[in-house]
């Protein structure tokens, strides 16, 4: 077996073998913020993992950023008297209707459209704006930074099922991923299903809570330390 202790890949530095497994051959490393990876020589050599998970982090933290920068702009542009002039705001439904018809939008149509990433957007005076930010302000007077759909529903913009949150607090909500190799948010099999791995993400970047013999023990582990971290914004399904 070669060695590859000490050598410096991307952000890691190999320090010692930690085992083999039908994966490839794993090797502990230490990143330059200190943290500690456990990852394949195959993946270090090929750059595909670069870090203990802080690069990944510090570009999904500088995305959100980007992000917020260009809604702000957007929202700082706007006023609740701008709201009224162009729309009916149904207060109940969280919905917003054309007041007068305008270019290929007639009176009382509904607004906007289903964009790809499942939020109504409505566009005003060529501005891209998400329909539940846009009843929050309407309401509250407020942009914050994060709004979170209470059932995850992304249409669903009444404002019983809106509420203020965190990224952090927003990710919690989030469903079990479509892909999911066992069906449980935050679990997935290790050594071809022998054992159970519950990882949880935060600030953009993911932790191992452990492995245990069963999705169950898994799952309890998981439930607990998202409750911990999210609290009544932790879902497990």
């Amino acid at each position: 077996m070669s060695t590859i202790a000490g050598q410096r890949f991307a952000r890691l530095t190999a320090v010692e073998f930690s085992h083999r497994a039908p994966g490839g051959v794993f090797w502990k490393c230490v990143c330059d913020c200190g943290g500690m990876a456990i990852t394949t020589e195959a993946k270090l050599r090929s750059g595909h993992t670069k870090s203990c998970g802080c690069y990944k982090r510090e570009r999904t933290i500088e995305m959100v950023k980007r992000r917020a920068r260009m809604w702000a702009v957007n929202e700082g542009s706007l006023t609740k008297q701008d709201i009224e002039r162009l729309f009916i705001v149904d207060i109940d439904r969280g919905a917003l209707f054309h007041r007068n018809s305008r270019g290929g939008s007639r009176a009382g149509a509904r607004a906007g459209y289903i964009a790809r990433h499942g939020y109504r957007t409505i566009s005003i005076n060529g501005k891209r704006f998400l329909e539940h930010r846009l009843v929050w302000f309407f309401l509250k007077g407020e942009w914050p930074a994060e709004i979170d759909h209470i059932d995850r529903d992304r249409q669903n913009n009444a404002p019983a099922n809106l509420r203020v949150a965190t990224r952090s607090q927003n990710n919690g909500n989030h469903p079990c991923r479509c892909d999911s190799q066992t069906g449980v948010k935050g679990v997935s099999p290790v050594y071809k299903g022998r054992t159970f791995a519950a990882r949880i993400r935060k600030d953009g970047g993911s932790r191992l809570i452990g492995c245990f013999p069963t999705i169950q023990e898994a799952k309890a582990a998981y439930d607990a330390e998202a409750r911990r971290l999210f609290g009544e914004f932790a879902r497990s399904a």
